[in-house]
């Protein structure tokens, strides 16, 4: 839902992308699928405070990218920052907390209380 307005909204500046608005919500799409299979090797691999810190960190060098690259018509080269963006997400904070979580916390209700708050905020 968002993506679409955001692709309209920088084809209403001005910017010119190779692919029409359909095609580039199918791509945030994808990188969401492989964000997800990802994940399942990133969360092996890499300690639970290299996910959180690296993921964050490279998460708001692509936000600030896009950024950029949608203040200078670069339509393209923001698409690209947004579904890298999205595949970092799904590989590091999207299913990090999951099982972060589930590791720390002592009871059900607890955890129950974190998914909550998660999901929630996330609606937002």
């Amino acid at each position: 839902m968002y993506s679409t307005t955001i692709f309209e909204d920088i084809t209403i500046i001005g910017s010119r992308s190779r692919f029409d608005t359909k095609t580039e919500n199918n791509f945030v799409g994808y990188a969401s699928v492989i964000g997800a299979i990802l994940s399942y090797y990133s969360v092996a691999f890499f300690r639970r405070k290299t996910l959180f810190v690296g993921g964050h960190f490279l998460m708001g060098t692509l936000l600030l990218m896009a950024g950029y690259y949608i203040t200078t018509l670069k339509h393209d080269l923001s698409l690209l920052c947004i579904c890298t963006y999205i595949i970092i997400f799904q590989m590091t904070t999207g299913s990090l907390f999951f099982i972060y979580v589930s590791e720390v916390a002592a009871s059900d209700s607890v955890l129950g209380l974190c998914i909550f708050t998660q999901q929630f905020c996330t609606t937002l």
